[in-house]
């Protein structure tokens, strides 16, 4: 049997989609010791006018009720302020977690 590797949270932001917009990198688990580390960049991202920012989750390894509830947070924040947040590369459990818990339907997923 394999022991379970942790990885501690990273978010790593590209702008290669011009100066308004970006694709943030997630690795390793969003739970509630992590998720005020999102939330910064992603309020900072949002405060200096990225107008469409795509969270790729293919490297998040675990996501928690406290790491979709900073999701949902940072959609309102970029929602309010006229911007666009989607999430792509999701996991099938990440999926099924938005599925049950209707998330597929308020966030951007793509």
């Amino acid at each position: 049997m394999t022991a379970h590797r942790h990885r501690p949270f990273a978010v790593a932001v590209r702008s290669e989609l011009g100066p308004t917009g970006g694709t943030a990198d997630l690795s390793g688990e969003l739970d509630i010791s992590s998720i005020a580390q999102l939330w910064d960049a992603l309020s900072a991202l949002c405060g200096e006018g990225y107008r469409y920012v795509v969270l790729d989750l293919s490297e998040l390894d675990f996501l928690d009720a406290a790491g979709l509830g900073v999701l949902v947070r940072a959609d309102r924040l970029f929602r309010e302020a006229g911007a666009t947040l989607a999430l792509t590369g999701l996991r099938p459990s990440q999926q099924r977690l938005l599925e049950i818990t209707g998330l597929d339907r308020a966030l951007r997923v793509e």
